[in-house]
């Protein structure tokens, strides 16, 4: 089984060594490349204001702690802090948030937690998990666009007719997964929403795994070896 890793730097790389760990044939190529946006940087400043703090993915955890630790010498205290999954989670925890983790990795699952949420402030990227604004609709939400999402072109390589399988862990990494038109290629992706996008891109959805950590795709993998 031939892997294509599509999610970006720098992620991409260590989950396709583990994978030739394992025994798979595995290319990293990441779809997407993370670029840092400019921001205002009062609402760091008053980072303290809000009661509830979501960060939706690893970048956002990495660029939200740069800025942080500009201005906050101690973290703000009585603060709901909510990581998308375990690998935010990870990195938010490393730096001294104490981050709450949805059983359900996603926009749903974030939504859950906020039942006492008021005054939020969503650590993301441009555009992007657009349910969990309107999930809070009723409530104050301030989106604080840390990065934007740019496509990356499939690089020249001889090994791309044996590509069986990709990693598609996003709605924008699908679509330019999609767009490099690998001929047989299945996807196993981590959402019924990024399996119904990536369907609509014209991608052969083949397994919808429980979360986007690369441990739902090595633990999916060792099940099936079994």
């Amino acid at each position: 089984m031939s892997w294509l890793i599509a999610r970006p730097a720098p992620e991409a790389e260590p989950l396709a060594e583990r994978l030739r760990g394992l025994g798979y044939a595995a290319q990293a190529y990441p779809a997407i490349q993370i670029e840092p946006l400019s921001i205002d940087h009062r609402v760091i400043m008053e980072l303290d204001q809000f009661d509830t703090l979501i960060v939706v993915s690893k970048a956002a955890a990495r660029r939200l702690i740069d800025e942080v630790d500009e201005y906050w010498p101690q973290l703000p205290i009585d603060q709901t802090c909510i990581a998308v999954g375990p690998g935010t989670a990870h990195i938010l925890s490393d730096y001294g948030f104490a981050p709450q983790v949805p059983a359900q990795h996603d926009s749903e699952g974030v939504l859950a937690l906020c039942a006492q949420a008021q005054r939020i402030l969503l650590a993301a990227g441009l555009g992007g998990r657009q349910a969990i604004e309107q999930g809070l609709a009723d409530r104050s939400v301030t989106r604080l666009a840390l990065y934007q999402r740019t496509p990356v072109a499939l690089p020249p390589g001889p090994e791309h007719g044996v590509l069986e399988r990709a990693w598609v862990t996003s709605v924008d990494i699908a679509q330019q997964v999609a767009q490099w038109n690998l001929p047989g290629l299945r996807a196993w992706v981590p959402s019924q929403r990024v399996a119904d996008q990536a369907r609509a891109f014209g991608l052969t959805v083949e397994r919808v795994l429980p979360s986007a950590s690369d441990q739902a795709l090595i633990t999916a993998l060792e099940k099936e070896s079994v």
